[in-house]
């Protein structure tokens, strides 16, 4: 149990950053966006911001870009006429929904965390060295080197944007070109400001590497973080000293979940499947549960344990909170029982999260399939079943969406 324990929590903290800048360049596995609030557009793009950008009203249908048969049901924007600006929020966004995350493991209310949440590594480097005798400076140091080690050469790693002129995305809307324009537009300047960033932390550093290192020494008795990471995954006094000595906590709610986690992997049946049981109950209870702990969303032995009823019930919880990629599983298990009406509405629920910026790392790609499967759900109804599904979409998203996009972090 200590062992699993003391490796989520520190794990979790040291691949913190890496989740954070990952998706800024062109990378070979992992699908996270950065947290690096881009700067104002450049001149010839300039826009308005548009108001309350997150708040959906409707679902329209976008004029055929070829065949007058073809008819593609998109999830419009109130108030909104330039979507370039709306990309652009989706990754502004991005940094907002990481943390939220991260807040529902960590519980520090630092400056440092603050600056580190803005993307601030210079002003955090300079902070941190400020506090040499405190761990939680040398903490935020090591999280800024490893963070500016995966940025690495601009040129090198050139932003991961798409590319709108491939045949991939021929036939796109022009409200889709619009967005993805601006998401592009957004990682190409985030990317440009966060290389800037790192290049001055490498010079304070390096200018200042003697001094660091033999008061990180003396903190924790080791010459490198690293080693202190492998230390505290072999040594469970080492991780009991190193969380003495900081101000980074697990929540309560991290706690609850690894006890979950551990009872779902357990080798005993009975136990196992009385955690199934007790996981859905309590993510019924607390939505935050289920944020934390989605286990029972993607496997097929706890539909069989519970039972259909049950665990289409613990799915429309996850997909109320628009918890990713529970939200697209309920929708396919909704297709599967050809319940089409009740799809479409949920999938349009679906790219209204998605477009108000909290799809982490997926925006372009999750909303073009997004789209593709309204496209084929609204072409199985009749008018007066596109009707009520276009009712009930009104419904959820007037009860669900505000509190799901400020949960996650979007709002």
């Amino acid at each position: 149990m200590h062992d699993r324990f003391v490796k989520i929590i520190f794990g979790a903290m040291l691949v913190t950053i890496a989740l954070i800048v990952w998706p800024l360049f062109k990378p070979s596995a992992g699908t996270i966006k950065n947290s690096v609030e881009p700067p104002k557009p450049t001149p010839q793009k300039t826009v308005s911001a548009p108001k309350e950008e997150s708040k959906v009203s409707k679902v329209t249908q976008t004029k055929p870009q070829k065949k007058q048969e073809e008819e593609v049901t998109e999830v419009e924007i109130e108030e909104v006429t330039d979507y370039f600006a709306v990309g652009e929020a989706a990754v502004k966004k991005s940094n907002k929904v990481l943390f939220a995350e991260i807040e529902f493991l960590f519980e520090d209310n630092s400056e440092n965390a603050a600056l580190l949440k803005d993307g601030r590594l210079k002003e955090l480097f300079i902070n941190a060295m400020a506090q040499p005798d405190s761990p939680d400076s040398h903490y935020y140091m090591a999280m800024i080197e490893f963070q500016c080690m995966l940025n690495g050469n601009e040129a090198d790693r050139p932003p991961a944007y798409e590319d709108l002129d491939s045949e991939r995305f021929e036939g796109i809307s022009d409200t889709q070109r619009q967005l993805y324009e601006g998401y592009n537009s957004g990682l190409k300047q985030a990317h440009k400001s966060f290389s800037s960033e790192c290049v001055e932390v490498n010079s304070l550093k390096e200018n200042n590497q003697a001094f660091i290192q033999s008061r990180f020494q003396e903190t924790f008795g080791k010459e490198s973080f690293m080693k202190l990471f492998n230390a505290v995954l072999e040594d469970e006094k080492e991780a009991e000293m190193f969380f003495s000595k900081t101000s980074i906590k697990p929540t309560p709610l991290l706690k609850e979940s690894i006890a979950f986690e551990t009872k779902l992997k357990s080798d005993q049946d009975d136990i196992k499947n009385e955690a199934y049981k007790d996981l859905m109950k309590r993510s019924l209870e607390n939505p935050d549960i289920y944020l934390a702990q989605k286990v029972c969303a993607f496997r097929s032995k706890c539909q069989k344990l519970v039972g259909e009823e049950e665990y289409m019930a613990y799915l429309k919880n996850g997909a109320q909170f628009g918890t990713r990629g529970t939200l697209s599983k309920y929708v396919r298990e909704l297709k599967r029982s050809d319940k089409n009406v009740e799809a479409l509405a949920w999938n349009k629920y679906n790219q209204a999260i998605t477009r108000s910026g909290c799809a982490l790392g997926t925006f372009v790609y999750s909303d073009m399939q997004i789209t593709k499967e309204n496209k084929e759900l609204n072409s199985k109804l009749s008018e007066e079943e596109k009707q009520k599904s276009e009712a009930l979409y009104q419904e959820i998203r007037n009860q669900y969406f505000e509190s799901a996009t400020e949960k996650l972090g979007c709002g």
